[in-house]
């Protein structure tokens, strides 16, 4: 990698553009850059921010401070009692970003405030930040021992993010994201969070759990529509026989995804299906759409000259 390269926070140069839906409406690039200059000047001084925001509007305010302010993101899979232990011992300047009820074991928190000082907007810009600068550290999920940290270059993030958007098609045609996943797993932290970013897709901003609220937040989007979900989900939302929104594409991983639940699926939604396999380690490795078994359709592995 060519030292000193300085990669972007997204490709879009609209400020404009919207990056993400909720309920309370939509929010801009413009809003987004401004609300992390601000949030910067309420969070205490620290080189590592642990980001626990449930709403993905509120976490990626809080990423893109920290990218600002060269903090390296801290997003564990899980926020056990043990496992912030770990961390506070780990990373003793770490502090704690949430926006809800959290048990921080003691760590300095911040909460998301209600509304941000409003912050100048007319010498936004999309920033660009150092492709080998390690600004986020994810967490296995601990199944197979004690969950372990991976440091996660700008660059190698924004290569996982384009690669994943030019093979489900995005960056050509940007599609609403939905999320039944948290932001801050490795999953729902590419494919939610980052996907959309590197392709001009909006995200919405809750997390859906019940097929109800699943059907809503699809409802509210507006199209094309990608559902990024997990077998589990999938498996509710069909057996609830709630109406499905019309919706162009899903994806899932975390789990094996058999052949009979993704034909139901794709046939539920009339949208293709595809599954996506990789791990906290390596981030995303490949993808297929489970339902076509013609060699064309099998693992694939995306391409993308981006900076790692």
């Amino acid at each position: 990698m060519t030292p000193n390269v300085q990669v972007p926070l997204s490709p879009v140069t609209d400020l404009d553009s919207v990056v993400a839906w909720g309920p309370q409406g939509q929010r801009r690039l413009r809003d987004l850059l401004a609300d992390a200059r601000a949030l910067l000047r309420i969070l205490p001084v620290s080189g590592h921010l642990l980001n626990v925001c449930q709403d993905r509007y509120r976490f990626a305010v809080g990423f893109v401070a920290g990218l600002l302010d060269e903090r390296v993101s801290l997003q564990p899979a899980s926020q056990s009692p043990e496992t912030l232990q770990r961390i506070r011992a780990a990373h003793p300047d770490v502090v704690c970003l949430t926006d809800s009820t959290f048990d921080s074991q003691g760590l300095p928190c911040v909460g998301y405030p209600e509304s941000l000082s409003a912050m100048p907007q007319d010498e936004l810009q999309v920033p660009a930040f150092a492709a080998d600068r390690v600004v986020a550290i994810l967490f296995t999920s601990g199944s197979t021992g004690l969950p372990q940290p991976h440091g996660k270059t700008w660059g190698r993030l924004v290569r996982n993010g384009r690669v994943e958007a030019e093979r489900l098609g995005l960056v050509a045609r940007p599609h609403g994201i939905v999320g039944t996943v948290p932001v801050q797993h490795s999953y729902g932290f590419e494919s939610t969070f980052l996907m959309a970013l590197q392709s001009g897709s909006p995200f919405w901003t809750g997390k859906p759990f019940y097929p109800q609220d699943i059907v809503a937040a699809l409802a509210a989007m507006p199209g094309p529509r990608l559902l990024v979900t997990t077998p589990f989900h999938l498996q509710a939302l069909l057996a609830s026989g709630l109406a499905l929104p019309p919706t162009d594409l899903l994806l899932s991983a975390t789990a094996p995804l058999s052949g009979h639940l993704a034909s139901q699926a794709e046939a539920r939604f009339a949208a293709p299906l595809h599954e996506i396999y990789g791990s906290t380690e390596s981030g995303q490795l490949a993808s297929r759409r489970t339902t076509d078994p013609s060699p064309r359709a099998g693992m694939s592995r995306g391409r993308c000259r981006c900076p790692t």
